[in-house]
């Protein structure tokens, strides 16, 4: 084969790749294009879009998101949203890099068959937990609270799991000069440890904000009144009652949708440097 022949096979292969690559980005975002452009238009040319495409963008405006703030409780459902995703953000990051901090630096009796069957929990699909945290949170007396949205959030393992795959890539010496100076577990997991696991939990950070921000099925069993309504819940239980009202509802889901972006945006560095250091080992 000769060397133009191999470069015109390079060319095509390349070119090949980015159509591909260039047809699954636009598939993937159309839905979200299709929310902003929805939310920046009429009712009415919103309804009839299918019918009059060509007037469709005669009446751009910004009054379904005007509309939305005015006719619906949308400030306190962010201001709960954030309530929640921050805390159980905070709480977790706290549980989870104690419990791997345990795992990965401590050594006790049982410590591989415990961290296995906290593995094996992540095999177990959530929606069984569900029943059990919804009779749990209602006999705490924390139906329609906001604690009761946080606590259920604690428990999960996947951040222990990332959080100790990383720490395992800390060289142990750290935490013998330590000792020799007389430190304490704690304070070798709280000085030392870490302050070098800052990708890892920036990492863990934006999932579980997300998870929690995105949350939908648990606020809506969980709460009944319209002021203790996280922003999912509150869209599904008013928004989402009149599906006439498209601009509405879009116009919502993308102001649902500017913290998640703004966290990845300037958690991205952390997010990628975590999760890859996270999946090595040695």
């Amino acid at each position: 084969m000769t060397r133009s022949s191999k470069e015109v096979k390079k060319v095509t292969y390349s070119t090949i790749v980015y159509i591909l690559v260039v047809i699954c980005t636009i598939l993937s975002m159309f839905p979200t294009f299709f929310a902003i452009i929805i939310s920046i238009v009429t009712e009415t040319n919103g309804q009839t879009m299918f019918e009059n495409p060509i007037d469709f963008f005669t009446g751009l405006t910004f009054s379904n998101f005007v509309k939305v703030f005015n006719e619906s409780n949308i400030g306190r459902w962010i201001l709960n949203s954030f309530v929640v995703a921050i805390s159980q953000t905070i709480l977790y990051l706290i549980i989870a890099s104690l419990a791997a901090f345990g795992f990965a630096r401590l050594k006790f009796k049982g410590r591989k068959i415990l961290f296995n069957i906290c593995l094996l929990s992540m095999l177990v699909p959530g929606i069984i937990n569900i029943v059990p945290n919804y009779i749990i949170i209602s006999e705490m007396g924390l139906y329609d609270n906001l604690l009761g949205l946080i606590l259920p959030g604690l428990s999960g393992v996947s951040g222990v799991f990332l959080l100790k795959q990383f720490m395992d890539n800390i060289p142990k010496d750290f935490d013998e000069a330590a000792r020799v100076e007389g430190a304490t577990n704690f304070t070798i997991y709280s000085r030392v440890i870490l302050p070098m696991c800052g990708p890892a939990l920036a990492s863990q950070a934006i999932f579980t904000f997300q998870g929690a921000w995105n949350d939908f099925l648990w606020p809506i069993l969980i709460t009944s009144s319209d002021e203790n309504r996280t922003l999912a819940a509150g869209l599904y239980k008013t928004l989402m009652a009149d599906t006439q009202y498209r601009g509405s509802l879009m116009a919502a889901s993308i102001i649902s949708a500017i913290p998640i972006v703004v966290v990845f945006i300037f958690g991205q560095k952390y997010f990628t440097s975590g999760v890859g250091r996270g999946g090595l080992k040695g």
